[in-house]
């Protein structure tokens, strides 16, 4: 059991230091206007680059974990996360910072897809659903320590130098603390890998899972890419008191992660999904439109990141539901994956665009659209959930 905990804990850690290069962006968003001359939508274009491999190669990834084994894995995209960071952190360019993010984008990709994999392997029953809360807080409390520690960094590449040395450090532990999986492969099947992806993607659940995913991720990174710039303009605050208060409403997320893990046990995974779409709905109202004061809109940022948390957890939990074969649990995570990076990718730029030529309020409009999506499409995630658990009586 003490063993279990470490390699989750451990896992969640590898987490965060990934997500951490997500942050850094959003937090740095002013330093990289001024030391590249960006506009909203480059910037916008450069929060979405670590996710742009994730769109094509979460499934290949999954395929690759349940061949190789999750720690193989881990470690490989440890390794890329570190060589994106100390290119990051040495870029004097756009072009080379742009291609920084696409090896950070790799790092990423693998240790979700592995982590998850090596999460569902360490934990069964009710404990699953807790290491699932847990493993999912490690996206947003990585972006949140981003927001905070970035503005205490003179420059870009001071926190990019940070972000380099975190990535060693969890690629240390992952290596002394997560164990062989004795299952794995020694060799990687790419035709295996490309009939096992197109067999979870025709399958209902999974479809439905990875489809949910990407519009809750598309809403969370259409507003946290931009938040901190959205209150320094709004609180008129300077760079340290924007990024320490969308840290806070970043890590937010975690308690709705971690609140899943709970109410899994009493409430259909689809209900929990459908308030989650309608509450988040409901908050980006009062956001992107000039409806309400500085502080009450800080503050419906605070709960569209909790009530939010409970969508990661809650879909991350139910893919060994809607799988189905354990053994097509690592496809299904990286399908979620993809869906989770679409809906990254494409937030931050249509939304850095539409905020550069329309406005706050024109993007709004796509993160309620998103919402009201959420809502609707729970429906064809129960109906799926339903009928796995029929077909596994």
């Amino acid at each position: 059991m003490r063993g279990a905990r470490a390699m989750v804990a451990t896992v969640v850690f590898a987490g965060a230091v990934v997500a951490f290069q997500i942050g850094k962006v959003a937090v740095a968003a002013m330093p990289l206007r001024d030391a590249f001359g960006l506009g909203t939508a480059a910037l916008g274009a450069l929060g979405a680059a670590i996710a742009l491999l994730g769109v094509i190669a979460s499934v290949p990834a999954g395929a690759a974990v349940a061949a190789l084994g999750a720690r193989r894995v881990l470690l490989a995209g440890l390794a890329s996360t570190l060589a994106g960071a100390a290119g990051a952190a040495l870029a004097g360019s756009f072009a080379a910072l742009m291609t920084a993010r696409a090896i950070e984008g790799l790092g990423f990709l693998c240790v979700v897809v592995a982590g998850g994999a090596a999460i569902d392997r360490s934990a069964s029953g009710r404990a699953r659903g807790i290491a699932y809360a847990c493993w999912s807080c490690a996206t947003p409390l990585g972006i949140a320590a981003a927001m905070v520690a970035g503005p205490h960094f003179a420059t870009w590449h001071g926190l990019a130098s940070f972000a380099a040395l975190l990535a060693a450090v969890a690629l240390a532990l992952v290596a002394v603390v997560v164990p062989r999986d004795p299952r794995a492969h020694r060799r990687f099947d790419a035709r295996a890998a490309v009939r096992g992806g197109r067999d979870v993607f025709g399958e209902a659940g999974p479809r439905a899972a990875g489809l949910m995913f990407a519009l809750y991720s598309l809403m969370f990174f259409a507003l946290f890419g931009f938040l901190p710039f959205l209150l320094g303009h709004r609180l008129q605050l300077d760079a340290l008191a924007a990024g320490s208060m969308s840290g806070a409403a970043a890590a937010a997320n975690a308690i709705g992660n971690l609140a899943a893990g709970a109410l899994l046990a009493r409430v259909r995974p689809a209900a929990l999904v459908a308030t989650a779409g309608a509450v988040m709905a409901l908050c980006a109202c009062g956001i992107f439109l000039p409806a309400f004061g500085a502080w009450t809109t800080f503050a419906l940022c605070v709960a569209f990141s909790a009530v939010g948390g409970l969508l990661p957890a809650t879909l991350l939990a139910s893919a060994p539901l809607v799988s189905s074969a354990p053994a097509r649990v690592p496809l299904t995570l990286g399908l979620l994956l993809q869906g989770s990076n679409t809906g990254q990718a494409l937030g931050p730029v249509v939304v850095g665009v539409l905020i550069q030529h329309a406005g706050w309020p024109a993007a709004g409009a796509v993160v309620v659209g998103a919402g009201v999506l959420l809502v609707v499409g729970a429906g064809a995630l129960d109906r799926a959930l339903r009928a796995q658990r029929c077909a596994t009586a």
